[in-house]
């Protein structure tokens, strides 16, 4: 049996089902748009959990409307176990925006209809997913933690699998570092992107994201969908904000503690080493100007670009001379930063793994 209905089910066994029919779980498995027309997947495992046979008392909601299916859609006449049903398996048909919407159902037991959670996705208001894209579709993945406790998030999924493997395939890679007010590198900070109780219990889906003696980080199974990050350093958040992160993509943000200081004399000072660039505001091109005072070289020194959240716009690496102290690297918008909007934008010298210097540019219309 599938990891995630064989978790579903020790919930629903273990939780006052039949005292309580209001059960926080979800009758779909999966979302997959092609152009208007949309497939949501519903195991038979999942109905059966509810006492439910068939789809014949159950109802869907949009924020089109609500409709109920046609009867006669029973597990028993379903040898593959599973329900794909489309718009057309539905009394009146029903609408759903690929770029935003909300997906619910209700169930009628005891003489009265029930909610199951409703999941928000794309554009939608409440929302924590981006719309999809082409070939993509939503996939429930279960999140269990604590002794007994369990929440489901809609993420994103790039390789659909409609009527077979239930629950998410393919994950992203979120990567980065941390540094001070003064450029030097943070270790053992966190970088919550979740609730703490998620990461409880003795066998939690989710791991936590802690930097290493370096200030680094990577976690290579992150699920597809929005987070609301703060890095935290004892418990005590020094910086927030939102990330994005795609399934079988990489998401890479530096962050920069402007309100912390490490307490650390290995690092070359700002002193040492500095960086500028001009001109500065800057419309198509700019000169980035390095000077290093010290009588340490550079090793692999590279000049990285990060928007203010933290997101790595490029990366471009300095040729290194003997007894050099000064470099120069023109930075042209169209050639080296394609894409990138008019704002704010910090960059560094980085050597090393180890940051050495920061300032800002901007860029105008």
């Amino acid at each position: 049996m599938k990891k995630l209905i064989a978790k579903l089910l020790i919930f629903l066994i273990t939780s006052p089902v039949w005292a309580n029919p209001i059960v926080p779980v979800t009758f779909f498995t999966e979302v997959y748009f092609e152009g208007d027309n949309w497939q949501i997947e519903i195991p038979c495992e999942i109905l059966y959990s509810f006492g439910l046979e068939s789809l014949d008392n159950i109802q869907m909601i949009t924020s089109a409307g609500s409709s109920l299916f046609w009867p006669g859609l029973t597990c028993e006449s379903n040898p593959n176990g599973v329900f794909i049903v489309d718009k057309y398996d539905l009394l009146t048909p029903l609408e759903i925006n690929k770029e935003g919407d909300f997906l619910g159902f209700q169930y009628y037991s005891f003489n009265q209809w029930y909610d199951v959670t409703t999941f928000y996705f794309g554009n939608y208001s409440g929302s924590s997913i981006n719309p999809l894209f082409e070939g993509q579709s939503y996939v429930i993945a279960y999140i269990g933690y604590g002794e007994f406790y369990n929440t489901w998030w809609l993420v994103k999924e790039s390789n659909p699998s409609m009527g077979g493997f239930w629950g998410p395939i393919s994950y992203g890679v979120f990567s980065g570092s941390v540094v001070d007010q003064n450029n030097y590198q943070v270790y053992n900070a966190q970088i919550k992107y979740c609730p703490d109780e998620y990461l409880t219990g003795w066998d939690p889906t989710l791991s936590g994201i802690w930097t290493d003696n370096t200030g680094h980080f990577q976690h290579t199974e992150m699920y597809g969908r929005n987070y609301n990050i703060s890095v935290c350093i004892d418990d005590v958040p020094y910086y927030d904000t939102i990330i994005t992160i795609e399934p079988e993509d990489t998401t890479h943000c530096e962050f920069i503690l402007e309100s912390y200081l490490v307490d650390n004399n290995d690092y070359l000072t700002a002193s040492e080493t500095k960086i500028e660039n001009y001109p500065n505001p800057f419309k198509h091109s700019t000169c980035v100007t390095i000077h290093n005072t010290s009588s340490n070289q550079f090793i692999e020194p590279f000049i990285k670009i990060v928007s203010p959240d933290g997101q790595l716009f490029g990366a471009f690496p300095l040729n290194t001379i003997p007894n050099q102290s000064t470099y120069k690297l023109t930075i042209d918008i169209h050639d080296r930063l394609a894409g990138v909007k008019p704002g704010i934008y910090l960059y560094y010298l980085q050597d090393k793994g180890k940051i050495l210097a920061c300032n800002k540019m901007i860029i105008t219309n």
